[in-house]
């Protein structure tokens, strides 16, 4: 288990990670046609990480070397004082759930945030 910047190469993986989450997790509080209509987008998320903001932090965690979760992170977007840094987005697959890799992600965000 490990975590570690997202790359270019990362696109697919999170893209798959993103619509996989999006459908065990929000089935039943979502209407299921915005549901299966999820796609993924792998040429924006290649796009995105090609040239990423220059505050955004994208990270992946990854198990026996396959990408399981990312987080996305940055300046906080309403510009609070009190908490100058944000996490975005943070999706684990759920088969990876409860193994850390949440916790690893959210750590790593609040590291290189805090360093800023």
């Amino acid at each position: 288990m490990g975590v570690r910047r997202a790359t270019v190469d990362d696109a697919e993986a999170i893209e798959r990670i993103r619509v996989e989450t999006w459908r065990a997790t929000y089935r039943g509080l979502l209407p299921d046609g915005l549901i299966d209509q999820l796609r993924q987008n792998v040429e924006r998320r290649r796009e995105r990480l090609r040239s990423p903001a220059p505050s955004e932090l994208n990270f992946v965690a990854e198990e026996v070397a396959e990408a399981v979760g990312y987080a996305f992170a940055g300046p906080e977007r309403t510009h609070d004082r009190e908490y100058p840094g944000e996490v975005y987005a943070i999706y684990v697959l759920p088969s990876a759930q409860g193994k850390g890799h949440g916790r690893a992600l959210v750590r790593e965000c609040a590291s290189e945030l805090a360093t800023r």
